[in-house]
């Protein structure tokens, strides 16, 4: 071997020791750093590894087209910076728009404001046609204008299609629309995350998806643990009222998706192979590992060392205060978190407060028409009757021109009761309106109140919100007055489980089949989340699985029923009671007349609202399929809002493919209809007075007549 040769070996070999020590280098950056093996945090070195740890998102601002139809208007948005989240540039907000082509140009404007600062101006017309298209406005977001939490982003308008004076109030031909595509693009870059973060990185408010988990059971799991899981999804539920939830991930089978996060329940000897913890009786413990500190796949575990250690697990885990002092990723709980208050009702039995819905006072600010509603939803267990109202207490300002101002209440969309606003009622006043008796019968209520600020020499151009307001107070009520008009069970706002002032928790029972699938579990899962958003209170589950169904312990609980068409031995306790059910082999049998084809009957999951065999004044809700398949296609129905809002009645059938069909039932009919009283006064209230009162006279003739003539024989 010549030199050359040997230097040319030597030369290669030493760049390869180079390269793998490079390579080894590389590694090591993105592996977990034990504690105090470094003066630089893991998370630190990987934050600025931005292959690894950015995050871009794009928000849908608006879930509607957005309509600016006065000469000045503002429509917001909000969203959530999750903690440990840092906004990098470039992030911008996209606005689409048309507008109507009669536009002013040199009179109109839009404004981007967020957080309350103004972030960029521009004219409306920015084209030289000024024609109708449609409009992309992109605006950079400076990262340190967002900050950690809720955030706000208005558009607000001032446009003109008519010069003058007032002249564009009520044009229709004065518009923006402001487009359901506006969007909101974040780069963002996650530093590390703790166990006081929950529920992020699991539930991530930025995300379309909202929920980023799966969820983890052991093998087998028992009622309990199953509870657990339901406490926790409920409580997300109720602390995201107005997002889509998507589909849950449930699995007890040992295996779930590599790289998903994670949060796994159970005692502790069930997962010995997830962590080294040993507890004495009756503890439980958190333990959050922020796997890759970077949480890309975060794993949580709620465990204790018996049920009751996992039982405080989940309690410290929805006791948002006591979250929040959390220090460690890893927590053992020795004593049950303190019970906190719960809200109390106030005043009578079917009283309803505006505060106790979410509304300790309402402002409205602002020139000429403002709106705003209040939904309650029909309680479970309480008979409605005449004598029903809301009664609305207000104070506005002193200078609104008392002749042309006005508040007016609708229920459900009906004008019912108005009131001047004039000085008599500027530092208090109260406007009452009985519910109409045709209303009484709806599964909720909508009432909207609409206020009339009127200003003597108004500039149409100014928007006038210190001096022209009002306000709602808190203690403003509705009051549904006992009665016979109890409604029937139904399937919108599935699952509806408040009943008549309820300031408890409510139970409510999952009843399972004997060895539940994981996309049965994930169904309940699901319908669990659903339930706290759409019934907004504390909710407490008992889980029963298969034919282990005590009456004793369901008395006072609506009951969610999630089954096969084959469980023959659990359809059997309330199968009489179904207004469609198994019959096999042959396949269903109604028990009235419906338009239903048996094809589409075969190959559904059919959903059902009837009242609860063991207490009539609750509601019992079915859901049975042939397979998990059909079970499948209902959770995927529940995460579109659009496919959801199609179920309804007390029977619904949804295919494979997610067709929805929905019926009433003819015991649902018999609810929707007034009884005699009500009939009767709902004939007078539509103009019926003048032919009953007609009646009456020629029944008092008769009768006078009647007598005159046996008086007459008698002589």
């Amino acid at each position: 071997m010549n030199k050359a040769h040997f230097f040319v070996r030597i030369q290669v070999f030493l760049l390869a020791l180079l390269i793998l020590s490079g390579l080894h280098v590389t590694v090591a950056a993105g592996e977990e750093t034990p504690s105090g093996a470094a003066d630089v945090p893991a998370d630190e070195s990987i934050v600025n590894n931005e292959a690894a740890d950015d995050v871009v998102y794009n928000i849908s601002l608006f879930s509607d087209d957005q309509p600016l139809l006065n000469p000045i208007n503002d429509v917001f948005s909000y969203f959530t910076l999750p903690p440990g989240v840092k906004l990098l540039s470039p992030s911008y907000i996209e606005v689409i728009y048309s507008h109507s082509s009669t536009i002013i140009n040199e009179l109109s404007v839009l404004t981007v404001v967020v957080n309350g600062l103004p972030l960029e101006s521009r004219h409306v017309v920015q084209n030289e046609e000024g024609r109708s298209v449609r409009l992309i406005w992109k605006i950079e977001l400076p990262p340190e204008q967002i900050k950690e939490g809720i955030n706000e982003i208005g558009i607000k308008s001032r446009h003109r299609s008519v010069e003058g004076l007032c002249s564009d109030l009520d044009n229709d031909a004065n518009w923006i629309l402001i487009h359901d595509d506006t969007n909101l693009h974040l780069k963002t870059r996650r530093t590390k995350t703790y166990l006081r973060d929950y529920p992020y990185p699991f539930l991530d408010d930025l995300s379309p998806s909202l929920l980023d988990a799966c969820w983890h059971l052991p093998p087998d799991p028992q009622p309990e643990e199953i509870e657990v899981m339901l406490q926790l999804v409920s409580d997300l539920g109720r602390g995201e009222p107005y997002r889509q939830m998507n589909s849950f991930d449930v699995f007890s089978s040992g295996k779930t998706p590599q790289g998903k996060k994670e949060i796994i329940i159970g005692t502790v000897d069930r997962w010995a192979d997830q962590s080294d913890l040993q507890l004495p009786a009756g503890v439980g413990a958190l333990q959050f590992v922020p796997k890759g500190e970077n949480s890309a796949a975060a794993r949580l575990l709620v465990t204790g060392s018996d049920q009751e250690g996992l039982s405080k697990a989940q309690s410290y885990l929805t006791t948002e205060k006591l979250l929040a002092q959390i220090e460690e990723n890893r927590l053992l709980i020795k004593q049950w978190p303190p019970e906190e208050p719960l809200p109390q009702p106030l005043g009578r039995p079917g009283s309803y407060t505006f505060e106790e819905l979410g509304y300790p006072y309402i402002s409205l600010d602002g020139a000429f028409r403002q709106v705003t509603s209040v939904v309650l939803k029909r309680p479970l267990n309480w008979g409605i009757g005449r004598g029903s109202y809301t009664e609305i207490r207000f104070r506005h300002s002193a200078v609104l021109n008392p002749e042309r101002s006005v508040l007016t209440i609708y229920i459900n969309g009906r004008p019912v009761n108005s009131v001047a606003l004039n000085q008599s009622n500027a530092e208090g006043g109260v406007l009452r309106a009985e519910f109409p008796v045709e209303e009484l019968q709806k599964s909720e209520w909508v009432v909207s109140l609409v206020f009339y600020h009127h200003l003597t020499n108004v500039d149409c151009s100014k928007r006038y919100g210190d001096i022209a307001w009002s306000v709602v107070e808190g203690d403003s009520f509705i009051y549904l007055a006992p009665g016979k008009t109890g409604g029937y069970p139904s399937l919108d706002n599935l699952p509806h489980l408040q009943e008549v002032n309820n300031a408890a928790e409510q139970p409510v029972t999952m009843w399972l089949s004997a060895n539940p699938s994981d996309r049965q579990l994930s169904l309940a899962a699901m319908l669990a989340a659903r339930a706290g958003q759409i019934n907004r209170l504390p909710l407490r589950w008992h889980v029963v699985l298969g034919e282990d169904l005590e009456q004793a312990d369901l008395p006072s609980t609506p009951v969610i029923m999630i089954g096969y068409s084959d469980e023959e031995s659990r359809l059997a306790l309330f199968k009489e009671k179904l207004i469609l059910s198994p019959d096999l082999p042959q396949g269903y049998k109604a028990m009235e007349e419906m338009p239903l084809l048996p094809d589409r009957v075969a190959d559904a999951a059919i959903l059902q609202a009837l009242r609860s065999p063991w207490n009539k004044n609750t509601v019992l809700y079915s859901i049975l399929g042939n397979d998990d398949g059909h079970l499948d296609a209902l959770g995927k129905v529940l995460t579109d809002t659009k496919l959801s809002s199609q179920i309804s009645g007390q029977l619904c059938l949804i295919s494979p493919a997610g067709f929805v069909s929905s019926f009433t039932s003819q015991e649902g009919e018999k609810g929707l209809k007034p009884g005699i009283v009500d009939s009767v006064i709902q004939f007078v209230q539509k103009g019926g007075a003048w032919k009953i009162y007609a009646l009456v006279m020629m029944i008092v003739l008769l009768g006078i007549g009647l007598s005159l003539w046996i008086a007459g024989k008698r002589s």
